[in-house]
């Protein structure tokens, strides 16, 4: 900090003297440190005796040989016996206020008298931005405050690493400490901090990223024609603008199907077809838009010439063989119950499973391994 000056200067017939001392207040933080400089012109002149004081209370006096400190300021204060300098080494927000110098010189025997003025402050400390609300959303109002702790007597806006003035929508409270938006706009995104300062101290807050939430918007289906035939693959995307990210839903004839952005049907049949709807829901504006189309299938979902498909002649083949074999089984078991039973050991019974509509002449073979 440059010091200005102030100088006293006495005369007598056959020498002067000037004392300089700092003319502005000095500004210092609790618990921090200060000087009062001084100095004498000319610079062959030494202080041989000196006291500086606080109000009605003497802080120091001093010989050029040894100092006295009073019992407020032993440890706190030093002082420079040649010059009168005095440096706080520790302050205390009660030593504001003004301070009254008064030396004697060597070898001239001149008095010379001086003074300084000090404001001690609470540091500034703990700034920080707090948004409110937490998530801004397009069109709506929004502000940033700046809080911090200790003494504050000014607070600066900077956005992207400029000095931010108010204007139009944005504006500022009284005491700089809060910055609206009415309404916040995504224009208005970007990194913004705060400064908080006293004459003696300050601080700037962490960047703060101001992301303006919106949406969604411009919800589209895109992919896939809507007119496909069967067996071909349907490839389905929904898109949106939206910050932060939509999250997305598909519908088929208002029914759920499917929770991700692609939607895909690797095979499509004819119960594929109809409306589909794709919707977009922003879980921070708590908006939602959907875009809708309608899949045409055309074909069939038997195999050309109408002969049945593979797998529908696998499938008709195992049923007809697995009925044959059936039936076949429950015929011996009518045609040779007499002789089951005697291989069996069976006394009494009458196997009755074939219906009388299968009555006729039948041969029963039964074949008996013994081991």
């Amino acid at each position: 900090m440059d010091i200005l000056t102030s100088r006293i200067l006495l005369k007598d017939c056959c020498s002067a003297a000037t004392l300089i001392t700092p003319q502005n207040i000095l500004n210092g933080t609790v618990g921090g440190e200060i000087t009062f400089h001084l100095s004498i012109d000319p610079v062959d002149q030494t202080t041989d005796f000196g006291t500086w004081t606080f109000g009605p209370k003497i802080v120091v006096t001093w010989t050029d040989s040894k100092e006295s400190y009073t019992k407020d300021y032993i440890g706190r204060v030093e002082v420079s016996r040649a010059t009168g300098t005095l440096k706080f080494n520790k302050l205390f927000a009660t030593d504001s206020g003004e301070y009254q110098v008064s030396i004697t010189t060597a070898p001239s025997n001149l008095n010379l008298n001086g003074r300084a003025e000090l404001k001690v402050y609470e540091p500034v400390s703990d700034v920080k931005i707090t948004p409110k609300p937490e998530h801004p959303i397009e069109n709506k109002t929004f502000s940033l405050t700046c809080d911090a702790s200790g003494q504050v007597e000014s607070i600066h806006w900077v956005k992207n690493d400029q000095p931010l003035s108010p204007s139009g929508h944005i504006t500022l409270s009284p005491d700089s400490k809060t910055l609206s938006f009415n309404p916040v706009m995504r224009s208005d995104n970007g990194n913004y901090t705060c400064t908080a300062s006293n004459p003696a101290s300050k601080m700037s807050s962490e960047v703060y990223k101001l992301t303006v939430n919106y949406g969604p918007e411009q919800v589209s289906i895109s992919g896939s024609s809507d007119n496909v035939t069967v067996g071909a693959e349907v490839n389905l995307t929904c898109s949106a603008v939206s910050q932060p990210t939509a999250i997305f839903t598909w519908y088929l004839k208002g029914e759920l199907i499917h929770k991700e952005v692609v939607y895909l049907i690797k095979s499509v049949k004819l119960n594929n077809a109809g409306n589909y709807t794709c919707e977009a829901f922003n879980s921070v504006t708590e908006e939602k838009r959907s875009a809708k189309m309608e899949l045409f299938v055309t074909g069939s979902d038997v195999t050309p010439n109408g002969d049945l498909s593979a797998g529908a002649i696998v499938g008709i083949t195992i049923g007809v063989i697995l009925s044959v074999a059936i039936i076949i089984a429950l015929i011996v078991i009518y045609c040779c119950q007499d002789q089951i039973k005697a291989i069996l050991g069976w006394k009494e019974g009458v196997i009755k499973i074939i219906s009388e509509k299968n009555e006729g002449k039948f041969q029963c073979i039964l074949f008996v391994v013994n081991y």
